[in-house]
């Protein structure tokens, strides 16, 4: 026979190894249903998530490669809508092109980026920075991802104020 201290050491811990089962139980689950919540997205909703991926790589390799003329490609084209075409984009190079946040969902058909966008003036070698807040609408007749928000606006003299789109 154990005397009643040992009997009771023996019992706390067996509720300690009960307690501990439960707690990596409730651990598991959760972790699954995190991990499996997140495979809820739809195919459809996959596709578009990838859509707007692939629109808004292409968009950026458009920047990087200096290729600024061909932005209108990205633009949303309706009735009385400007093309996007960049300012002073022959005058400006490309030098850094860095994701800051997003994209973001706003509803179904809209997501937001915000870009950092550092160039060099050509004439004056002056190194500057442009923050570009990009909204993107979904058009599903297009089953394609295109800009609405204005294009960025390169200054090439004076310090100039960032530019935030939309």
């Amino acid at each position: 026979m154990l005397p009643q201290f040992l009997a009771d050491d023996e019992e706390k811990e067996d509720q300690m190894k009960q307690d501990f089962c439960k707690m990596v139980a409730v651990c598991a689950i959760s972790i699954f249903i995190f991990v499996g919540l997140g495979g809820c997205q739809t195919i459809a909703e996959k596709r578009e998530q990838t859509r707007l991926e692939k629109a808004l790589h292409a968009y950026e390799l458009t920047f990087r490669w200096g290729d600024l003329r061909n932005i209108d490609n990205f633009a949303m084209a309706y009735q009385g809508r400007m093309p996007l075409g960049v300012e002073n984009a022959d005058r400006v190079r490309i030098i850094s092109y860095e994701v800051m946040s997003g994209p973001e969902a706003i509803d179904e058909t809209t997501a937001v980026q915000v870009v950092a966008i550092q160039y060099i003036v050509r004439d004056t070698q002056v190194r500057k920075k442009i923050i570009d807040r990009q909204v993107w609408h979904y058009l599903p007749e297009e089953k394609a991802w295109k800009r609405i928000s204005d294009a960025p606006v390169f200054a090439l003299y004076g310090h100039g104020r960032p530019h935030v789109g939309f």
